[in-house]
């Protein structure tokens, strides 16, 4: 395995966890404006 890759997997997880946080934001100001 090259060291390179195991960067590239943590970057990979890092933008995915950011994605998922984003779309929760979303969804969150959804069920706000429906109050």
């Amino acid at each position: 395995m090259i060291i390179a890759s195991q960067k590239n997997l943590k970057l990979v997880i890092g933008v995915l966890s950011l994605i998922l946080f984003l779309l929760t934001l979303k969804k969150l100001k959804e069920k706000m404006k429906k109050k």
